[in-house]
């Protein structure tokens, strides 16, 4: 009985733990409580809760005067090339505004600018604090070089400020 009393208090702070950090825990922004997520909803897919095309956005984003800032991201996955090995790692592409509307800047280097933010722009990069530490040793000369992701060159422009995680557990 102490056996199964610890397995119910153990699955009991899991579950919690889960719940808090998806559901409960404040997100790591200014001003949490301004924030509005507009989603698409696609019938045809049978999907309640989709992206949506940049086209879509910016529609929405002419359309609605009324909000202070609008912004719009896709996750999605890349393989990061560093020397000779490859990490499949997970990316936000975001436009320029994503990162100043939660009112987070980078630690170390900038934010997007606006030019940056056009078709055809030379890709740039922001990268989180934890694949700084991995795999560039914390080093502030990876501002302004390129690094591989996707077999495209991307210039790095800054790294996000340490804990800061949009989207993971």
């Amino acid at each position: 009985s102490t056996i199964a009393l610890a397995l119910g208090i153990g699955g009991s702070t899991l579950i919690f733990s889960v719940v808090y950090a998806v559901l409960l825990k404040p997100l790591p922004v200014a001003d949490p409580d301004r924030l509005v997520w507009i989603w698409a909803n696609s019938p045809s897919r049978n999907l309640a809760y989709t992206f949506t095309a940049y086209s879509t956005y910016a529609e929405w984003k002419a359309g609605s005067p009324s909000f202070e800032s609008m912004s719009a991201y896709a996750p999605a996955s890349a393989t990061l090339l560093v020397g000779n090995d490859p990490e499949r790692v997970n990316v936000l592409q975001v436009n320029a505004t994503f990162f100043p509307m939660l009112g987070i800047h980078p630690a170390v280097g900038r934010d997007f600018l606006a030019e940056e933010d056009q078709p055809g722009a030379p890709k740039v990069a922001i990268l989180s604090d934890r694949l700084w530490e991995r795999q560039f040793a914390r080093d502030p000369n990876v501002i302004g070089r390129s690094i591989n992701l996707d077999g495209e060159s991307v210039a790095v422009t800054g790294i996000l400020p340490r804990g800061f995680a949009f989207g993971t557990v």
